[in-house]
Order: C-alpha cells, then structure tokens, then sequence
C-alpha cells in the first residue's frame, strides 16, 4: 500500500500508534470512496481494515460509528442481517485487545433502568448494599468471547455469597441474538442486560471487554480493560479485587 508508513524498530509504542491511526483514516476515506464508486466488495474490504486497525486504540463510541456506517452499508447492498452478524464476529474473533492491570478509578455509576434476558428489572438501587462485579460484552467481540466463561467461572464462585453480585451488559445491536448465543456455548448462570444505547450513549467507555469493581455506594473502585487469555490468573485478580472494591 504505498504512501503508508511502516512502523521501524525504534518507532515506540507512540509511533506505532500513530501509524495505526493513519491506516485507519486511509481505509476510512478508501471505504468511502468506493461506496461512491458502487464498488461494495472493495468498500467492506476498507471498512474491515479500518476495525482491525482500530481494534486497540478506538475509543468505543468510535468503534460503534464505524460500525453502524458498515452495517448501514451492508444492508444497502442487500446484505441479511444473519450473515451481517456472522461477517461482523468472523472479523472480531481473531482481535486480541491486551489485558491492562487492575487501575483504580473513582466513578459514580449513572442512574438506569434496564432489563435483563430473564425479565427482571435493574436500577443503580440494585447495586447499593453489595460489591458488583460489572464486565461489559458483545457476542461479536473475540476477546469477550474468550473472557466469557472464566466471568462465569467467578459467578459460581461467589454464588453463595450475599454481599457480591455479577452483572453483565451485552452491546449487542440485536439482542435476539444473545440468548441461543449463551446456550450454545453453556454460559447460563450469568445475569445478562441487553445494555447497548446505555454503554454507548451514556458510559462511554473506552473498549471492551471491560470489568468493574463497584462497591456498594454504586461507585466504581477497580476496572480491567481487555482480556489476555490467562484464565486462571483473571479469575484470581477479580476474586482479589473484591477486597479493595468495598472502599467507600
């Protein structure tokens, strides 16, 4: 691809963050050039450039634009919405996001109203009195995938406990999908909240897979974002971090 840098030995992390940020903009603008052009299979090859190259530095709200300017595409080019899904999660499965440590943070959780794939609903009341392990996930996510069943591995844990409480917030943009999603792969003890407007409109987060410790004032204590593949060691970290989540 000429006229694009290429990262050298001595770049840094900086520059290779630079760098992925003008492949993304040159995808970006390459995409949008061939919608113009009517060449579709050349404009979804730029548009799953642009994912890929933003996959570690987007921010999520940026992450979701590109997304839903794709799926708009997709569709006016007679795409179902079955094999959009299936094109959407093909992409993610390969995308690693590094795990970071355990940060401390200090976030007071806004007031929801949201309702989870059993029926029951859930407002920030229902955070106060007990530690919240809140992890954030998409089925089409290939890092949130890999970090589901260790989440789930922590909810049996502390299944007997009064004083902890999982819940997680799926992005997904169809939420039919989620529950035969978590079936087939035997991920049914999870509290699941269909939760896409909420995190993308109102958290803001910045990437995903993410895991809060709130403690029980509803605030935010410890987060992770990403997910290395190291389960034994998360599922630790996140048994260990309950401790510090009940700072008030």
């Amino acid at each position: 691809m000429a006229g694009l840098p290429s990262a050298g030995r001595d770049g840094g992390t900086q520059r290779a963050a630079d760098i992925s940020r003008t492949e993304a903009d040159y995808w970006d603008r390459a995409g949008g050039l061939a919608e113009l052009e009517k060449r579709p299979k050349d404009a979804l090859t730029a548009y799953e450039n642009v994912l890929q190259y933003r996959s570690n530095w987007e921010t999520l709200a940026g992450r979701f634009a590109v997304i839903d300017k794709t799926a708009a595409f997709w569709k006016t080019t007679g795409g179902t919405q079955q094999a959009w899904e299936r094109w959407l999660r093909e992409l993610t499965a390969t995308i690693r996001v590094p795990a970071q440590n355990w940060d401390k943070i200090d976030r007071a959780l806004p007031d929801f109203a949201l309702t989870d794939l059993s029926g029951r609903k859930w407002t920030r009341d229902d955070l106060k009195g007990k530690i919240t392990i809140v992890n954030i996930w998409a089925t089409w996510c290939g890092p949130c995938v890999m970090e589901l069943p260790y989440v789930q591995k922590v909810q049996n844990t502390i299944k007997d406990r009064k004083d902890v409480q999982v819940i997680t917030l799926n992005i997904d943009e169809n939420p039919g999908l989620i529950e035969p999603f978590l079936k087939q792969r035997g991920v049914i003890s999870l509290t699941v909240i269909p939760a896409m407007d909420f995190v993308k409109r109102i958290l803001k987060v910045n990437g995903f897979p993410r895991t809060w410790i709130v403690n029980p004032d509803g605030v935010a204590r410890r987060e992770q974002a990403g997910f290395t593949g190291e389960p034994a060691t998360w599922v630790e970290r996140v048994l260990a971090s309950l401790k510090e989540g009940t700072a008030r």
